[in-house]
């Protein structure tokens, strides 16, 4: 999968440690946007898209959503941006006890991937378990 553009809503500890995963390994910042009012304080945000507006969310097309907000605040954030997200992006939750069904219902989206990182993914030596909804190709 060619990757343009990311959609990270959540920038705290696990999702800032995704972000520096990703920049370390040659992901250029300019294709990431963020979405946190308080995202970690130890995130860089050298090139990244940091709270863009609606509309330019819409105008990048993201090809993954990335969810990493507690599940509790997951209604909220998400079902507004219903609207906006291409039909053929892919949702990757890092939320716990969220269903793929409950995310597909909040999203609208259909290709769902859910895990769980550990903390040592900040360092690039964590493991993570994954189920895809049946939309999800290989």
């Amino acid at each position: 999968m060619d990757i343009n553009n990311i959609l990270l809503i959540g920038a705290g500890k696990m999702g800032s440690a995704m972000v520096s995963g990703w920049v370390t390994n040659g992901l250029e910042p300019a294709k990431i946007m963020i979405l946190d009012p308080m995202p970690n304080p130890d995130l860089d945000v050298s090139g990244l898209s940091l709270n863009p507006a609606m509309n330019d969310i819409a105008a990048r097309q993201p090809d993954i959503v990335i969810l990493a907000v507690k599940p509790q605040m997951a209604s909220d954030v998400v079902t507004e941006m219903r609207e906006i997200l291409p039909s053929d992006s892919l949702v990757l939750s890092i939320m716990a006890g969220l269903s793929l069904q409950r995310i597909e219902h909040l999203t609208g989206l259909s290709a769902i991937v859910r895990t769980m990182p550990n903390t040592p993914a900040s360092l690039g030596a964590g493991a993570s378990v994954l189920i895809a909804s049946a939309a999800v190709s290989e």
